[in-house]
């Protein structure tokens, strides 16, 4: 389910699949709240339907293992 909280004029929402500590989540700011709101009724559809929407990660773990190496792994201590 999503949440939205008004944060100056713009609007903050945050959609969470699950509930235990690894969930996955999507946040984000609009200007206006009719924005949010459709954003999150297409992710909410699209996990209702099976699929993770947004949140889902994408590639292989063999890429994300070279994207490590590559771009990350140096930047770390």
């Amino acid at each position: 389910m999503a949440t939205f909280t008004k944060r100056g004029d713009k609007w903050r929402f945050q959609v969470r699949l699950g509930k235990h500590r690894g969930a996955k989540k999507k946040s984000g700011t609009f200007k206006r709240k009719i924005d949010a709101e459709a954003w999150a009724d297409k992710i909410e559809r699209n996990i209702e339907q099976g699929g993770l929407g947004d949140l889902a990660p994408t590639g292989t773990v063999a890429e994300l293992i070279a994207f490590y190496e590559t771009e990350r792994g140096p930047t770390l201590r």
